[in-house]
């Protein structure tokens, strides 16, 4: 049987647009790898609906990747980062003022644990919108309001950016694991350090928001990984359907 014109155009264009941004990724040019660009300055703009998604997620790596309190930490015992957390400025710090200093230590983690959070958040959102919009593009070239053109190219750019968002996460989360690895040796020295039951107590505390940190950094790890899945997870069903495509005259 034969069907109309009108149910036979929309399932058409709904086999042209979705395969393109629910595969995510899937399908199309390699994008260059993590190495080789720098993602977290937004090498490709993001000219679609789902442009403020994507300055929010870029805003919460920007964030996660300077830990202003850290940093603060380093200054204070007049150190770089590194000497901070491992060196002997830290062993100084602790004896000079310990409760200042395992207070900035438990602060920075807590910023890191948050800022983990917000990046995997934010990266959940901007894929939503993403998904949702290619939907929105699918109707509306069935409906005829938009020519097929116009919304694959939007599907093109949303893939690409989709991917530099992922690179990105997984890069930042790489970075504050280290500065986390960091983190918990300068727990360990103040641990040592730690003489009083009011000290103790303090680094108990922070030894907690260390364990909170990794379960942070663990579930934005799993939501990466979903986000990632899901772009690569439907290549053989994006082949099915251009195959499709390809035998359904225009």
């Amino acid at each position: 049987m034969r069907l109309p014109r009108k149910t036979f155009r929309n399932a058409k264009s709904a086999l042209v647009i979705a395969p393109l941004l629910l595969s995510g990724c899937a399908g199309g040019p390699q994008m260059p790898s993590v190495s080789s660009i720098n993602i977290f300055a937004g090498d490709t703009k993001d000219t679609t609906a789902c442009a403020p998604d994507r300055d929010a997620f870029e805003t919460a790596v920007a964030k996660a990747r300077v830990n202003k309190i850290a940093a603060g930490l380093a200054k204070s015992v007049g150190g770089s980062l590194i000497e901070a957390f491992l060196g002997p400025q830290l062993t100084s710090a602790l004896k000079t003022n310990f409760s200042d200093t395992i207070s900035n230590l438990h602060a920075a983690i807590d910023d890191d644990t948050e800022n983990l959070r917000l990046v995997a958040s934010s990266l959940d959102t901007v894929y939503d919108c993403r998904r949702k919009l290619s939907r929105t593009l699918s109707k509306d070239v069935g409906a005829g309001r938009m020519a097929r053109a116009d919304a694959e190219a939007q599907v093109t750019l949303m893939r690409t950016v989709m991917r530099e968002d992922t690179e990105a996460a997984g890069k930042v989360l790489g970075e504050v694991q280290k500065r986390t690895d960091d983190l918990r040796v300068a727990t360990q020295k103040a641990k040592a350090e730690a003489t009083t039951t009011e000290q103790k107590k303090q680094v108990q505390e922070t030894e907690k928001a260390l364990q909170s940190n990794q379960n942070a950094h663990s579930d934005a790890k799993k939501k990466v990984h979903v986000v990632a899945t899901r772009q690569e997870g439907t290549i053989t069903l994006g082949a099915l359907f251009q195959w499709i495509r390809s035998i359904i005259p225009v």
